[in-house]
């Protein structure tokens, strides 16, 4: 609120620099930052060949401000894009934007440092909220189809795509050539 300069916190992780932090969450209660880091190869503008090209250096990165800690809790993730905390700190969820799978990662109890799948959505997801009641409202930037699932699947196609179409007429083709937005609540 009385503003300042921005001080940079994390900058790389476990050797790894962060090239596209994205999506972020505070655990008050232990002074833990949770936030995702979607490539450390593609910048913003260039995410969308992530997707296309399989590239599963995604991850979710762990800063405690008390320690300066700084860990890698997730990764070999594809394009992750969103992220949140449950409503009672137990657990994490990421979604992949490029297949639809939100993934689970459990903080506490005694599935805690596991993972599981917790959604595989109709779509691809962009930005996770909790709701006060503890479920979930996902935006997807488009629903499933087949062009789109044939670039995400076929990694020698994406990246032969990458090589010869432009990223219009690609972006086009993956979101078949309607734009559209799509919410979707899951329960916590």
């Amino acid at each position: 609120p009385e503003g300042g300069l921005a001080e940079l916190v994390v900058g790389e992780a476990e050797g790894r620099k962060v090239i596209f932090a994205n999506e972020m969450d505070v655990d008050e209660e232990e002074d833990d930052f949770y936030f995702s880091d979607s490539s450390d190869k593609y910048h913003f503008r260039e995410i969308f060949y992530v997707t296309i090209n399989g590239e599963r250096s995604g991850r979710v990165i762990k800063y405690n401000k008390k320690t300066k800690e700084v860990k890698v809790v997730m990764d070999n993730l594809l394009s992750n894009n969103g992220l949140a905390l449950s409503k009672d700190g137990s657990f994490l969820i990421t979604c992949e934007s490029a297949t639809g799978i939100v993934h689970r990662l459990w903080l506490k109890g005694p599935k805690a440092g596991t993972r599981d799948i917790f959604a595989k959505i109709p779509g691809h997801p962009d930005n996770i909220r909790r709701t006060p009641t503890g479920d979930f409202w996902l935006g997807l930037q488009c629903k499933n189809n087949l062009i789109g699932n044939l670039l995400v699947s076929k990694r020698w196609l994406g990246r032969l795509a990458e090589k010869t179409v432009n990223l219009k007429l690609l972006t086009a083709l993956f979101n078949g050539f309607m734009p559209h937005g799509i919410v979707v609540k899951i329960s916590g």
